[in-house]
């Protein structure tokens, strides 16, 4: 199964989710981030995939923008995800990766832009990558 590969259509930026590894709607998700300067990578751990598609649903149907952050972070906090967009269709999603596991507690962020004519399909991907029961 291929990953939710999420582009900038900014510059080359890109962040990588899944496959997931495990059943049953849990188990730890391989992330990748490749930024300009930085690539990092971490195994996020999740107790319902659910989440996940419901906060990328939520993107793609309020594609004309909304007022605040929208967000999603997994259970043990090595990705969150914040999502902001302005009236033009744009949307600028944060992705902060985390590895708390390593004892020197790293950190990684990039801000992609995605353009709301992206988001329907970035949702039905995710919805088919970390399963259609939402």
């Amino acid at each position: 199964m291929e990953p939710l590969r999420i582009k900038s259509a900014r510059d080359s930026s890109e962040l990588v989710l899944g496959p997931p590894e495990g059943s049953g709607g849990e188990g730890s998700v391989p992330v990748s981030l490749v930024g300009t300067a930085m690539t990092a990578r971490v195994e996020a751990y999740e107790h319902n995939y659910h989440h996940l598609v419901s906060f990328f649903d939520d993107l793609a149907k309020n594609w004309r923008g909304w007022t605040g952050e929208k967000t999603w972070e997994s259970v043990e906090h090595h990705i969150a995800l914040r999502a902001t967009a302005d009236r033009q269709g744009h949307v600028y999603l944060r992705a902060a990766l985390r590895d708390v596991d390593d004892p020197s507690d790293w950190r990684a962020e990039a801000t992609l832009l995605v353009e709301a004519g992206q988001l329907d399909a970035l949702a039905d991907s995710a919805r088919r990558i970390f399963g259609a029961d939402v």
